[in-house]
């Protein structure tokens, strides 16, 4: 049976199938996918002393799920009572446990400041850092302005654009500077 080897592709280790290489490796940390959410993971569990096996679906130069293709919004708020009375509109009729909805807005209270210390970014208010919100991107930023508590809701951005991959690019550089105590596996691109 076959294993993986390591190659170094541009600056960032990647392990892939090889039919004659034997693996044999521990890891603290495995994460199953490398968008925003697998970069997030394991980039902390790294810097908590974790050895970390990042594993990603998608082939070579194209990890990053949605987070690399999206827009690179990050929903935000400022007012929390608010925010809390939009998710409950937006999740209705179905039922959420009030203690995971407000984790998640609490969560959501504190991306701003998320961005500024584990980014190193200034993170751009689409509704008041002047942004032509109003325009296009008005059906974005307000997505449901109908239901209570959407005025407490705002998206924030790495960058004064979107559709950018200003937020895939700095996650994957928050990844690659710790490639000592992380290794990367994604699926080898098929030759034709």
């Amino acid at each position: 049976m076959g294993g993986f080897k390591l190659i170094d592709m541009k600056g960032f280790l990647i392990m892939v199938n090889d039919q004659q290489a034997q693996w044999d490796a521990t890891y603290d940390v495995v994460v199953l996918g490398f968008g925003g959410a697998g970069a997030t993971a394991a980039r902390f569990a790294a810097d908590n002393g974790a050895t970390v096996l990042l594993v990603d679906a998608a082939p070579e130069g194209h990890e990053g799920g949605n987070t690399r293709y999206s827009a690179q919004l990050i929903g935000t708020g400022e007012n929390f009572d608010g925010l809390m009375s939009y998710y409950k509109a937006l999740t209705a009729p179905m039922h959420l446990d009030e203690s995971m909805i407000e984790t998640y807005v609490r969560g959501m209270m504190g991306i701003r400041d998320y961005v500024k210390r584990y980014l190193g970014e200034e993170p751009v208010s689409w509704k008041h850092d002047s942004l032509d919100y109003k325009g296009p991107v008005a059906p974005i930023v307000e997505e449901f302005p109908e239901f209570p508590g959407s005025a407490s809701y705002d998206t924030t951005t790495i960058t004064h654009n979107f559709f950018d991959g200003a937020l895939w690019r700095n996650l994957k550089g928050q990844v690659t500077k710790r490639l000592t105590k992380l290794m990367f596996f994604t699926k080898r691109q098929a030759n034709n």
